[in-house]
């Protein structure tokens, strides 16, 4: 398993290597091991300025959004973050800025695995498997 941190912020809610373990946490609680030593993940920390235009250009929305997954293979993705989008949303949501970052990283593996949130049935699962996921890593 390979997971590279690439930051083109200087913000950071959580300390790297800290992060790097907890997504490790939950790539490991979310994949089997026979898929776990092909992985290769990369997870891009950017500004609302640059995920807004990743949204345009790729999905034609011209709107902010706090995680996007650019799945190539089964084995391959890269997991865009907007830390100051996060940063929104925990206040938004009454959360701390670390488990809304965990939240929104699950958020990203679970579409990598396949899950969608289109729906309202989808989006509330979603969000339900996310939630337990993160328990894992912030017990």
């Amino acid at each position: 398993m390979v997971i590279n941190l690439i930051f083109y912020t200087k913000n950071k809610i959580i300390p790297k290597k800290i992060l790097k373990e907890k997504i490790e946490i939950l790539v490991k609680n979310l994949f089997k091991k026979d898929i776990l030593k092909k992985l290769e993940l990369n997870f891009v920390f950017v500004d609302n300025k640059l995920i807004r235009k990743l949204k345009k250009k790729f999905f034609g929305q011209n709107v902010t959004t706090d995680v996007i997954c650019f799945k190539y293979d089964k084995f391959s993705a890269d997991i865009v973050i907007s830390l100051p989008q996060v940063k929104k949303n925990a206040k938004l949501y009454k959360t701390t800025d670390k488990e809304e970052l965990l939240f929104v990283i699950a958020h990203g593996l679970l579409h990598f695995k396949g899950m969608n949130d289109i729906t309202k049935k989808q989006k509330q699962r979603m969000f339900k498997v996310g939630y337990n996921l993160i328990k894992k890593v912030l017990e």
